[in-house]
């Protein structure tokens, strides 16, 4: 199937869901679009005129990643995973940033606990380590981690291991988003050159325009959260499609659910831009508080925990086609949840 069937073809998270691995077509049409750089310096990129750039129009860049986990919730997070740790590029020197993140086929797969030891040695670290959910591990062609210098509690560096320094444990088993590859990463006694560790505080960076000077969590929560609008406006679909091929006594509260769903979700996705265009202007602008940082950290954690309740509610008048594992919406629904389990958006973090 070409890419363009590929991405027209309804069943296309299904697919996914059945391989448990991502596509290499899916893979190659993100390298060739640059999508994959979408947040790397564009003094960074080759042909960077070619490619949509995050550095100069964050919004319409989150955007991009919003219309992709329409197709499928792997297709959005595997995007948004990649692309994300581009940002990386702007805490390292420029010759080291070109070597890591200039092509297009460059990716990254990662993990930011501090699940290594770095252990200082002349010249840099040797390092050791094992580190779970590394999304898109199958593609990356470097993989970032965190680790503890000699196990202190206190000090932790990032360290650029390149993939053929890897060791790949295909142990991701999660009960939806099956085709993201968040497999286990481990690395044995490898030496890293003091020129590939960094740090990602404000202090070390080396290209400063305003992207790179917006906090990291909220960064990341600004990708996650146009993954999970994408997943909410798929289920909607898939959900009224149920309804019309259904017709018995719950019909009537199945149609009330969908109109409350699909109001909330035009409601939610409205509240999320106008705030990203807020963060963005004060990052812009240098006018970025920690009270803005906090309160759009917040309002990105309320949005997922408000349309979890809504699939939920919907998805409770789904009936068998509901559990069937390879049903649309029962993938749907699994991703969802999945998806939602990451540790930064916790509702947790909300109290």
């Amino acid at each position: 199937m070409n890419i363009i069937k590929l991405l027209n073809y309804k069943n296309i998270g299904l697919e996914l869901d059945k391989n448990g691995c991502f596509s290499k077509q899916l893979t190659e049409h993100f390298i060739d679009r640059g999508l994959f750089q979408l947040f790397v310096p564009d003094s960074i990129k080759e042909a960077p005129e070619d490619k949509i750039s995050g550095e100069k129009d964050f919004v319409k860049a989150v955007r991009t990643i919003e219309e992709y986990s329409k197709l499928d919730g792997n297709i959005g997070w595997i995007l948004q995973i990649g692309a994300g740790a581009g940002v990386f590029a702007a805490y390292l020197e420029n010759r080291i940033a070109k070597k890591y993140f200039s092509q297009s086929h460059q990716v990254v797969a990662g993990s930011g606990f501090p699940a290594g030891v770095a252990k200082p040695v002349k010249g840099g670290f040797q390092v050791s380590g094992s580190w779970r959910f590394a999304s898109g591990a199958y593609h990356a062609s470097i993989f970032t981690a965190n680790c503890k210098i000699d196990n202190s509690k206190d000090t932790i560096v990032s360290v650029i291991i390149p993939a053929d320094r890897v060791t790949i444990l295909p142990v991701w088993n999660g009960m939806g988003m099956r085709a993201t590859d968040s497999h286990t990463f481990v690395v044995e006694d490898v030496f890293i050159p003091d020129e590939d560790v960094f740090e990602i505080v404000p202090e070390r960076l080396v290209v400063r325009s305003p992207l790179y000077r917006m906090p990291f969590d909220l960064f990341a929560r600004a990708l996650f959260i146009p993954v999970f609008l994408g997943m909410a406006d798929d289920y909607i679909e898939v959900f009224g499609e149920f309804i019309r091929e259904k017709d018995d006594d719950y019909s009537d509260k199945r149609g009330l659910l969908l109109e409350e769903f699909t109001i909330s979700l035009k409601y939610q996705q409205s509240k999320f831009y106008r705030s990203l265009d807020i963060v963005w202007d004060s990052v812009c602008s240098e006018n970025m508080t920690e009270g803005l940082s906090i309160s759009f950290s917040k309002l990105c954690i309320g949005i997922k925990e408000i349309l979890t309740t809504n699939i939920e509610k919907c998805h409770k008048y789904t009936g068998m086609e509901g559990v069937r594992m390879d049903s649309r919406i029962n993938v749907i629904f699994r991703n969802f949840i999945t998806a939602g389990a990451h540790y930064l958006l916790s509702p947790l973090l909300n109290k």
